[in-house]
C-alpha cells in the first residue's frame, strides 16, 4: 500500500470496461461503479489502518534533593577615606595587603581569595545647605570561598582583626563535583518518576509501555542560601558576634518524557 501504480495491462483491461460499458444499460453501470468504488474504499481503509500512528503518553517526573552544603562564600569590604584620592588609594591598598596575606597564613589558596569590585569616588554627604565635601573613598571587597565551612567564623574573624571594615554577607554553596553529582541523582530519580507514571498511565487503559520517543529536562534548580548580614566592625576592631550555621540546600530536577501505549 506504499505507492499505488497502474501497470500497462491494467490499463488494456481498463479500456475494455469502457468497451463493455458502452454496449450496459445505464443501471448495470451505475452498479459496476459503485462495487468499483466501495472494493476501493476497502483497499485504502487497509493501507491506512497499516499506517497508523501509535498512542502517546506525555509524562513529567520532579525530584528535590536535601545536601550539606560544602563550600562557604563571604564578601568583605575595607572602605579607607583620604583627602585625596591617591591617599585613599594608598590606604586601602595596605589594608587589603594585610588582610589578604593574614587570610593566606590562615590556610587559604591564593586563588580562594580574590576581588570582587574596587571604586575610588568623590564623597559628599548632604546637608540642608547642600552637599559638602567629605574626602575622597576608596572600596575594595574581596571574595572568600573556603571549602571547610567550619572554619568560615575563623575566617571572618581574622578579616576584621585585620582591617576590613565590614562583612557583607556569607554565602553555602555546592563545589562543582559535589552539585554534578547532586544534579545527576537527582535527574535520575526524576526520570524514574516520569516513566512509573507511564507504566501507570498505559495500565488504566489496558496497555503497556512501549518505546521511548523523546525525553528532555525541564528545569534543574539549585540556589546557594545566603546569610545577609553587614557585620560592622567596633572601634575594638572586632565584628559583632553573629552566629552562622550551614543549612541544608534543595537540588530539584524536572524531567519530561513520551512514552508509545502498545
Amino acid at each position: 500500500c506504499e505507492s499505488l501504480t497502474i501497470p500497462s495491462a491494467a490499463f488494456t483491461s481498463y479500456i475494455n470496461i469502457r468497451s463493455i460499458l458502452f454496449f450496459m444499460g445505464r443501471e448495470l453501470q451505475r452498479s459496476l461503479f459503485i462495487s468499483l468504488f466501495l472494493s476501493l474504499l476497502l483497499v485504502l481503509s487497509a493501507c491506512t489502518a497499516g499506517t497508523r500512528e501509535p498512542s502517546i503518553v506525555s509524562v513529567s517526573g520532579q525530584s528535590t534533593l536535601n545536601v550539606e552544603p560544602d563550600r562557604a562564600v563571604f564578601y568583605s569590604s575595607i572602605q579607607t577615606l583620604k583627602n585625596t584620592a591617591e591617599e585613599a588609594q594608598e590606604e586601602n591598598k595596605k589594608i587589603s595587603e594585610d588582610v589578604i596575606g593574614a587570610l593566606l597564613l590562615a590556610g587559604l589558596d591564593r586563588d580562594a581569595v580574590e576581588t570582587s569590585s574596587y571604586t575610588v569616588y568623590r564623597r559628599e554627604d548632604w546637608t540642608e545647605k547642600g552637599p559638602v565635601f567629605k574626602g575622597y573613598q576608596a572600596d575594595h571587597t574581596l571574595k572568600v570561598t573556603a571549602e571547610d565551612i567550619e572554619k568560615i567564623g575563623r575566617y571572618i574573624d581574622i578579616a576584621v582583626k585585620n582591617g576590613a571594615t565590614s562583612i557583607q554577607s556569607v554565602n553555602f554553596e555546592l563545589s562543582d563535583e559535589k552539585k554534578r553529582a547532586t544534579f545527576n541523582k537527582a535527574l535520575e530519580t526524576a526520570g524514574s518518576e516520569a516513566r512509573e507514571k507511564a507504566e501507570i498511565l498505559a495500565r488504566s487503559v489496558g496497555g503497556k509501555v512501549g518505546k521511548i520517543v523523546k525525553v528532555s529536562e525541564s528545569a534543574t534548580n539549585y540556589y546557594p542560601i545566603p546569610i545577609y548580614s553587614d557585620l560592622a566592625v567596633a572601634e575594638s576592631g572586632k565584628a559583632a558576634e553573629v552566629p552562622i550555621q550551614p543549612q541544608t540546600l534543595e537540588v530539584t530536577a524536572q524531567v519530561t518524557a513520551e512514552y508509545e501505549i502498545r
